[in-house]
């Protein structure tokens, strides 16, 4: 994994946050009708209207709530520094070929590590 893949990986962190995030919208707002696809489908849930609405909305504020931590992760991804990425990173292949490069070759298998 090089830093374009990590760059891609928070990225795709950051999407997921974003997407929880807005994907919990319609509840907080109570804009989901009763259904079994879309919202927090409990068995008691199905017996009120009011109680469907009030539960979404909880649950929706919750997945609200949730969202900036996954989000908060992903930046962290983007904002660390190239070296301590790859440090933190636990790639036996770059361990490997650190203890086996000979450093008289032109395409030493240590540049790819760093």
């Amino acid at each position: 994994m090089d830093a374009h893949d990590q760059t891609g990986v928070a990225l795709a962190i950051i999407g997921a946050g974003v997407a929880l995030f807005l994907g919990s919208l319609p509840l907080i707002y109570r804009r989901v009708p009763m259904n079994r696809f879309y919202g927090t489908g409990l068995g008691d849930l199905y017996k009120s209207q009011q109680r469907w609405y009030d539960i979404d909305a909880y649950s929706g504020r919750r997945a609200a709530w949730w969202s900036w931590p996954i989000v908060l992760t992903g930046v962290v991804g983007l904002v660390l520094p190239r070296p301590l990425r790859i440090y933190l990173r636990s790639d036996c292949d770059c361990r490997y070929s650190r203890d086996r490069a000979d450093p008289g070759r032109a395409d030493n298998a240590l540049d790819k590590c760093n």
